[in-house]
């Protein structure tokens, strides 16, 4: 028996964003709380659908999770799985769905997202007549531009507008500061930076982070898994690049979860913004190494230092001065 009819039934309130043909993805942050991605837009945009209630998104989730034979419940709220967009057809014409519930996103919500199959069908000519190839190996002028202005800032110590330019163009930023430093209120000062179209996911064991931004997911877990459910910060990191962020803040690395962000940066997943406990830039690239190799990579130390280096943009070093100030002691930026 097909899922296609259930399947439509529980989304009935989003099925014309099914039909229409320039959408290619759907995000459902909650209740009532959609975003569409549409061909050719740089930023999804928010659709009206008060009637998707919570009720209706578990359904869905049980749904998905029957035909995939997969459980999705407060121990498993993490539920990847494909589906046939048709009743017939060829079976890679799938839609893929990733269902995040609670515990692993505020009580109340349930985030899924829904990545439409392709309809097109495009021969070399189209490449060809729309300009493809026009620009190749020729200099990314835009990316060289931001380079020199945050070269040049860098070396003026004209901080808040480098800090605002680095954030704008998406480089990759860690704050490493001691315990009572103020890193957390940091990153959500940096956060206010963001454009408010974009497309937030945070991970954190606790709700400190505040995008302020409408399209935002907050996945949570417990740490040491001493929760309801059994999901660590590597599951949630792999589960946030299937809810098609435009970026993903980690609130702070702490273990093997620092392996996984590597990788996402080597995979051109930028602008990300993460914490670290540490007293230096030195001392935090020392810290990351360390976390690495417990994943078990078999990188040496200082690879895996040369690795992060070549990654992270920049690093913003607080301190709490004797005086009880919290202020920045350093900052190190390295242009790749």
């Amino acid at each position: 028996m097909s899922i296609v009819p259930a399947f439509f039934n529980r989304t009935e309130s989003i099925r014309p964003l099914f039909d229409d043909v320039d959408v290619s993805e759907i995000a459902v942050n909650g209740p009532g709380i959609v975003w569409a991605g549409r061909k050719g837009m740089r930023f999804m945009e928010r659709v009206d659908t008060p009637v998707l209630t919570e009720s209706t998104l578990r359904d869905f989730a049980e749904l998905v999770a029957h035909h995939s034979d997969q459980e999705t419940n407060a121990q498993r709220p993490l539920l990847a799985a494909s589906i046939p967009s048709e009743l017939t057809g060829p079976g890679n014409r799938d839609f893929r769905i990733q269902v995040v519930q609670p515990p692993s996103v505020p009580a109340g919500t349930i985030a899924i997202a829904i990545r439409k199959p392709s309809t097109l069908d495009l021969a070399m000519r189209y490449y060809e007549e729309s300009g493809a190839f026009d620009r190749v190996n020729e200099p990314l002028a835009d990316s060289e531009d931001t380079d020199k202005k945050l070269a040049s800032l860098y070396r003026d110590c004209a901080w808040p507008a480098f800090l605002r330019l680095a954030v704008k163009t998406k480089k990759n930023i860690v704050v490493s500061a001691p315990t009572f430093a103020g890193k957390t209120e940091f990153i959500n000062m940096l956060l206010k930076e963001i454009s408010p179209a974009e497309r937030i996911v945070t991970i954190e064991d606790a709700r400190e982070l505040r995008p302020p931004q409408a399209n935002a997911v907050n996945l949570l877990y417990s740490r040491g898994n001493q929760g309801t459910a059994n999901v660590t910060p590597v599951e949630l990191m792999e589960a946030s690049l299937r809810l098609s962020p435009d970026r993903v803040i980690p609130g702070e690395l702490r273990g093997a979860e620092a392996y996984v962000a590597l990788e996402m940066l080597n995979s051109g997943h930028g602008g990300w913004m993460t914490t670290l406990h540490a007293t230096s830039p030195e001392h935090m690239f020392d810290r990351l190494a360390q976390m690495v190799m417990r994943f078990g990579s078999t990188l040496q130390r200082a690879e895996i230092v040369d690795y992060a280096r070549s990654l992270i943009d920049v690093v913003v070093q607080m301190h709490r001065y004797d005086d009880g100030v919290r202020g920045i002691s350093k900052v190190l930026y390295a242009p790749h």
